[in-house]
């Protein structure tokens, strides 16, 4: 075996891995970090603060939900008499005024009474006059019940957004910008799970994951990454194609848990990389080409020991595969 490398299997653990871990780049321990550990939603949620949820919030398609289920269960007619009038008034028409124009006239011209005028023209003071049941009848008599009940509601809310519009109907009290109940005189807020579950749908929960690992601190990101080194293939390669010479940490990590780990073993650029590490460690100045050989089927026999020969390996080292074939062909 490597001298240097049965010295380094007596590095801990923690040691191997702070090497490895130190050849990984920051931006690519933030995408495999992103990757892996997608925290589940509902922890998230419930050690978040009300603040952080609202924050991805969104208010306007609630503000439009709200909106569009208040017109579908109201009725125009329930409005007070000065809803009704405001709407005529930003919305008058010739239709509305010969309406409004015939009201006044049978309120007030008595054909009878010889002093009583009939008015022939429109104008704003006599819609003023008119009362409720009146001001339903104009707007009936033009067909603008539900045109109204869009108007009206949507007028009342122009200058509320959505988060308004929740606080005003979300059941809760708030103070502070958080949500929660009076008791006994003092504010209890109620949990962040509890209002998620009211707005879930508003939510951008993509978002919200997004924003909570974007918030995590770096150095707990990579301490994850190193602690799943010896586990994960991707980083394994990552490692050796950064620096071959990692063929040496990665075994060390790998015995750790007796080689039952996910490992790239039996791939190429690991086989070969451990092949030239072999033999770079162990050649001495005055070695021939026996000796290099010889150091070549040595590194070729644990590496068929350990994880089996890469197929592309045995065929490029053919003529140094002989050890090998003869402990299968005699099942030593």
């Amino acid at each position: 075996m490597i001298k240097k490398f049965k010295k380094f299997k007596l590095l801990n653990e923690s040691s191997t891995s702070h090497e490895l871990i130190e050849q990984i780049d920051d931006d690519d321990i933030e995408k495999w970090y992103d990757k892996h550990y997608k925290a589940d939603l509902s922890e998230i949620i419930s050690i978040s603060s009300q603040q952080n949820i609202m924050y991805f919030f969104d208010d306007k398609k609630y503000k439009e939900d709200f909106i569009k289920d208040y017109i579908n269960n109201y009725e125009f007619d329930e409005f007070d008499e000065n809803d009704l009038l405001t709407y005529l008034k930003k919305n008058i028409d010739d239709k509305n005024e010969n309406k409004i124009l015939e009201i006044y006239n049978r309120n007030n011209y008595d054909e009878d009474d010889e002093d009583s005028e009939k008015e022939t023209e429109y104008s704003e003071y006599m819609l003023e006059e008119l009362d409720k049941d009146e001001l339903i009848e104009v707007i009936e008599y033009s067909n603008e019940e539900d045109n109204c009940t869009k108007w009206i509601i949507n007028w009342c809310y122009s200058n509320s957004d959505g988060v308004d519009i929740f606080d005003e109907f979300c059941g809760f009290a708030k103070k502070n910008d958080i949500y929660g109940n009076y008791k006994y005189g003092s504010f209890e807020p109620i949990e962040s799970s509890k209002l998620y579950s009211i707005i879930s749908e508003y939510i951008d929960d993509d978002k919200l994951i997004k924003n909570w690992n974007d918030n995590i601190d770096f150095s707990y990101k990579k301490e994850q990454v190193e602690e799943n080194i010896y586990n994960s293939t991707f980083l394994q390669k990552y490692l050796i194609k950064k620096d071959p010479d990692n063929v040496e940490a990665l075994i060390n990590l790998w015995m750790k848990y007796k080689f039952k780990s996910k490992n790239i073993g039996n791939i190429y650029i690991f086989q070969k990389a451990y092949i030239n590490k072999y033999i770079k460690d162990n050649i001495e100045e005055d070695d021939n080409e026996e000796d290099k050989n010889i150091l070549i089927e040595d590194a070729l026999e644990y590496l068929h020991d350990k994880f089996g020969v890469n197929d592309k390996i045995s065929e490029e080292y053919r003529p140094h595969m002989w050890k090998i074939f003869t402990q299968d062909n005699y099942n030593l």
